[in-house]
């Protein structure tokens, strides 16, 4: 797919079988903003909480 199709949010979480265009809208703003689409889960911050 292309982002100049033209197709709605809704029609493309249809096509992927995705059951809320709300993942596709957050893919969407963050490909527009050049940023990565890796799963963070469950990533922690490089930061100790421990250290003061």
């Amino acid at each position: 797919m292309d982002e100049n199709e033209g197709m709605s949010y809704q029609e493309i979480a249809k096509k992927l079988g995705i059951p809320s265009c709300t993942q596709v809208k957050g893919w969407v703003k963050k490909y527009r903003n050049g940023e990565s689409l890796s799963d963070q889960r469950g990533k922690h911050a490089n930061k100790n909480p421990f250290d003061k």
